[in-house]
């Protein structure tokens, strides 16, 4: 498996995620930022939604991988 299709695997996002997740936090934390760019404001809102969603469903798909995995090895 190359790194490429490794990073498809839920783990991938379940470790990228919450570092992009805090980033955005702290940029919307700026208590100037909607002022000075509105525009900004919405986009890393927007991204920190889709982020929290994304690590959501990465979550909940590697725990259903786990749950598999575990079943198959108490069957053998």
């Amino acid at each position: 498996m190359t790194g490429v299709q490794a990073c498809a695997l839920p783990i991938c996002l379940v470790a990228d995620l919450p570092g992009k997740i805090t980033l955005l936090e702290s940029q919307l934390a700026d208590p100037d930022l909607y002022a000075r760019d509105p525009g900004a404001f919405d986009r890393f809102g927007q991204a920190l939604a889709t982020a929290r969603e994304k690590l959501e469903a990465a979550e909940l798909e590697w725990l259903e991988l786990e749950e598999r995995r575990e079943a198959l090895e108490a069957g053998r």
